[in-house]
């Protein structure tokens, strides 16, 4: 090709949407090569960078690199790739939407550009921090109840749960296997037969006679005792930390309260 058609190819060419930055990097070098074959080295590599920087597919990442004059196409990939790195390190997920660009090829009003080019996540954020206290309090206020939802649930398990060890603690099964009785001699509860216990009844089926299940019939009394206690204080320390929410102070002042009026 011809000086003049190559030069020509080389000002129009542009990263493609699936192109990654290697190959747009070796395309542009290519050109370049072709482009300015009679040129000196340094004005080649130096329309190269420029090309780079102008061709990539994200615009304004374009422009930033380009404000930084890299004085290679090493240095300029470099520059992208921190570009890239802080951007989805700040703002998260990479969002594939670029800025907004109107029909001239200019950008319209910079903040809506800016705006547009942010993921949703960012701008809801964004939006919580600039509004009222009022909002702020009716946010907190979910999550208290959240939360006060969830304590609430594990107080039931733990209910739940002891009910079940002191249903096993008065049944004959839990003293039967207390320590220092002698299971060999002693019939089973399930079938009758001597020599072993109930949890090690062949006949033993998964679901428990008793309504309680099988793994914690295993247990011996002082052990379903000790378990009792411990789900006892348990208990009473979520009781007393949701005592403790319903008696929290306001989360905002008087004065915090007024602002919004």
């Amino acid at each position: 090709a011809l000086p003049e058609t190559a030069q020509v190819q080389f000002n129009n060419a542009r990263q493609a949407p699936e192109e990654s930055l290697e190959d747009w990097a070796d395309r542009v070098l290519s050109l370049a090569t072709r482009a300015f074959r009679n040129l000196p080295d340094d004005y080649m590599y130096e329309q190269a960078v420029m090309r780079l920087c102008q061709g990539i597919e994200n615009k304004q990442l374009g422009v930033q690199i380009s404000n930084l004059q890299p004085q290679s196409i090493e240095e300029a990939i470099d520059k992208i790739r921190l570009f890239q790195h802080n951007t989805q390190a700040i703002y998260g997920k990479p969002n594939r939407r670029e800025v907004r660009q109107v029909t001239d090829g200019q950008y319209g009003d910079h903040h809506e550009a800016f705006r547009e080019y942010q993921g949703p996540h960012v701008r809801d954020t964004m939006a919580l921090e600039r509004a009222p206290v009022s909002t702020w309090k009716v946010e907190l206020e979910k999550s208290d109840k959240k939360f006060e939802n969830k304590l609430g649930q594990v107080h039931e398990k733990l209910d739940d749960m002891m009910d079940q060890f002191k249903q096993l603690l008065t049944s004959p099964i839990a003293g039967s296997c207390l320590p220092g009785r002698q299971t060999g001699t002693e019939s089973c509860h399930h079938c009758g037969e001597r020599g072993h216990s109930k949890m090690e009844c062949p006949n033993l089926e998964s679901k428990s006679v008793s309504g309680v299940p099988p793994l914690i019939e295993g247990l011996h009394g002082r052990e379903c005792a000790t378990i009792v206690l411990s789900l006892d204080m348990l208990r009473r320390t979520v009781w007393i930390y949701r005592r403790g929410i319903e008696l929290l102070p306001p989360q905002f002042s008087q004065a915090e309260q007024q602002q919004d009026h």
